[in-house]
């Protein structure tokens, strides 16, 4: 089932331009799969200067684990989570990454309960892996 801004919005607690995630294309209980386009809104909220720096990329895969939280608790009242580590973050082809326009994110639940849990993500751009690591979630 695919989600767009408005569904997004009402699962996380971004809002306005600080929701940077445009479409959820995919879901289930394991994992996420959302589309952000940088550009789509310009300025950034998290751009200074004008550029956007690639540690921005770790905000984009934390709203993919917060709407996957999101979805996985319809039903339950709505949980302010935050993130509590990152750790294993590589970055490549950062070419891809300045001009990049639509990105996908993945984000993989690798263990959890209910107060928090670990993601595996991976960030992709012009047809290659731009960003992936671990992030821990919490609350």
């Amino acid at each position: 089932m695919k989600l767009g801004r408005t569904e997004i919005a009402a699962l996380i607690p971004h809002s306005g331009r600080m929701c940077l995630l445009d479409t959820v294309l995919e879901w289930d209980t394991r994992r996420v799969v959302c589309i952000a386009d940088p550009n789509r809104n310009p300025p950034n909220p998290l751009a200074s200067a004008g550029q956007l720096s690639p540690l921005c990329l770790i905000e984009y895969a934390a709203q993919a684990t917060a709407i996957h939280a999101g979805l996985n608790a319809q039903g339950a009242p709505k949980r302010q989570r935050r993130l509590a580590g990152v750790n294993a973050v590589t970055f490549e082809n950062l070419t891809a990454w300045a001009t990049a326009g639509r990105m996908e994110i993945q984000a993989e639940r690798l263990a959890g309960t209910g107060e928090g849990a670990r993601y595996a993500f991976q960030i992709h751009a012009s047809g290659g892996l731009i960003a992936q690591g671990q992030l821990t979630v919490s609350g």
